[in-house]
């Protein structure tokens, strides 16, 4: 049975001291040791590299494990792998991976409602970061999660996560800087710095990405793809995309989009690491691109009559499209099958497939960028 959330836009709801006071003077604190630390240490290239080797595997861990591994499944990979992403995961002092991605889970599920955790439509600020100064509301359980429930390495983690988080947010970075006689330095750009930064970046994705940026896959939800805060949060900037296809394991789908998290599965698969790798076929962004332009141009003509053409032009995309899922499915049958017995043969014939799917896609995606330049065209001319 779906859980009930009642909405109160003067967020109902007992204040979590523990998590306020937190947020709040973790960044007073680095404002105000930022000179201290200058003035103690000064600043070296042990700093950087420390700050760097921490926003990496706490980053990669956040993005790539509790993100795309545990909150949406879109691969597979051994305990030991997970039990890595777990181990460093805890270091961004954002709950455990087990309470993470179920209230991401929540937030796909109720996305702009009541029941979402962290609704734009409540507020920027609630977005970004007022939503954590709130226990939790009682129809908000762990019910959504029992995959993660009953996976031994997340519940341990998720035991342990207060004195892990704190040895891997802060521990580590304060013993590296040890290492080369810079204490002070390592506690601050490797652990309180970095933290403070690595938090508000994800933020930015339940605030910003919900706030700035396009639609082109899906104008239903508030979710917006802004490729500059992709370059910020390994990729997660491409927040449309995801909540389009949350199943798929990119965010970045355009091989210019900056996703390093896709880059990381990648390389897992390539190594044999990673598994099951879930990717949403090309034919169903296509359509997807396709439906969302012709939304955008009946809303801008919203009182017009729509040119008889452009329909044409519309039905003629989309027999394109039927077409191209056509081959798409020949292609799969081919690849079940692979009736050809000698391997140069079922060479030759995947170099066939694939050359002709990418022009069918090339030839596709040429007429989707047609479609949208006559529905500019025709929306200046009611200007």
């Amino acid at each position: 049975m779906e859980p009930k959330f009642q909405h109160n836009p003067k967020w109902n709801g007992s204040i979590s001291w523990t998590n306020a006071s937190f947020i709040v003077i973790t960044p007073l604190l680095t404002m105000a040791m930022l000179p201290l630390v200058i003035w103690k240490s000064g600043l070296s290239w042990w700093d950087f590299a420390n700050f760097s080797f921490m926003i990496f595997t706490t980053g990669v861990a956040l993005t790539v494990g509790y993100h795309r591994l545990f909150g949406h499944q879109t691969f597979e990979t051994p305990a030991w792998i997970r039990g890595i992403f777990l181990f460093f995961g805890a270091g961004c002092l954002e709950n455990s991976a087990l309470k993470w991605a179920s209230d991401h889970r929540y937030h796909h599920r109720f996305v702009d409602k009541d029941g979402d955790p962290y609704n734009i439509n409540r507020g920027f600020f609630y977005a970004h970061m007022g939503w954590i100064f709130f226990n939790d509301p009682p129809e908000r359980t762990l019910a959504n999660v029992p995959d993660l429930s009953e996976d031994r390495l997340v519940q341990l983690q998720h035991k342990y996560f207060l004195p892990l988080c704190f040895f891997v947010g802060f521990g580590i970075p304060t013993l590296i800087g040890a290492a080369v006689g810079r204490p002070l330095a390592g506690f601050f750009w490797g652990g309180l710095f970095r933290v403070v930064f690595l938090q508000h970046m994800t933020f930015f994705i339940n605030s910003a990405c919900h706030t700035f940026g396009n639609r082109p896959y899906s104008t239903k939800v508030t979710a917006r793809d802004c490729w500059w805060l992709a370059l910020l949060t390994n990729g997660e900037g491409y927040h449309n995309f995801h909540h389009a296809f949350g199943s798929d394991y990119r965010n970045g789908v355009r091989w210019y989009h900056w996703d390093p998290s896709k880059w990381v599965i990648g390389t897992l698969a390539a190594l044999g690491l990673a598994t099951n790798l879930k990717r949403t076929p090309d034919a169903i962004i296509l359509k997807a691109r396709l439906e969302t332009s012709f939304e955008e141009f009946r809303a801008a003509l919203a009182n017009k009559e729509i040119p008889d053409s452009l329909l044409v032009t519309r039905a003629a995309l989309e027999a394109k499209l039927q077409e191209f899922q056509l081959k798409l499915r020949e292609f799969q049958a081919w690849k079940d099958t692979k009736v050809e017995k000698h391997a140069r043969f079922r060479a030759a014939r995947a170099r066939y497939w694939k050359r002709r799917l990418r022009n069918e896609r090339l030839a596709l995606e040429a007429a989707v960028a047609e479609f949208r330049i006559a529905m500019r065209s025709h929306q200046a001319s009611f200007a």
